[in-house]
């Protein structure tokens, strides 16, 4: 997971944040005869919010991202 945020001081008080959840996996391939990790679920969410509720929004924004991964790896599951 990774967070980025910037203040602009033409917004008071705002801050503007992107939050990025990678999932990898490992995957063997043969043919380069290489073991590497490879993105099987990414997602990104940006905000622009008061900086006194940076920290709520941030752990909701979280949360549902991790939630669409769950239900995207049950939706996967499921359709095998």
């Amino acid at each position: 997971m990774e967070i980025n945020g910037v203040g602009d001081d033409r917004v008071a008080d705002a801050i503007a944040c992107t939050i990025s959840l990678t999932i990898e996996q490992e995957a063997r391939i043969e043919r380069l005869n290489e073991t590497l990790f490879l993105p099987t679920f990414t997602r990104h969410a940006t905000a622009l919010v008061l900086e006194a509720e940076v920290r709520q929004t941030l752990r909701q924004t979280m949360i549902y991202l991790v939630d669409q991964f769950v239900d995207w790896s049950r939706m996967a599951t499921t359709e095998r």
